[in-house]
């Protein structure tokens, strides 16, 4: 299973000069920032657009989650966040290479 299949490509130029990706937060969905996405790349047409789908389904509601916050304290959240680090990173570096977009201009 491809772990990007479920987010959504809002817009790809031909031409693209910027990024931008949009992330949910637990219990929601790509699906929930399209709306968003579609607004900013109507604002911004050399904009490749990506709305996000966390990779996890939840383990409370519904949506999907980067990580479970079930249990989830101040003492474990950054062990948590650290462990889903990886595969956020991988998200960005997969949507940064499909869309030809590397590097960051400062």
């Amino acid at each position: 299973m491809n772990m990007h299949e479920d987010s959504i490509l809002i817009a790809h130029p031909e031409a693209s000069t910027q990024l931008v990706l949009l992330f949910h937060g637990v219990g929601s969905s790509a699906r929930d920032l399209a709306p968003v996405g579609r607004a900013l790349a109507q604002a911004q047409p050399q904009a490749t657009v990506v709305s996000v789908d966390a990779p996890h389904p939840p383990q409370l509601g519904r949506g999907k989650e980067w990580f479970s916050v079930v249990g989830v304290t101040e003492e474990n959240r950054p062990q948590r966040i650290a462990q889903a680090m990886p595969m956020f990173l991988e998200t960005i570096s997969h949507w940064q290479h499909k869309s030809g977009i590397v590097t960051c201009p400062l």
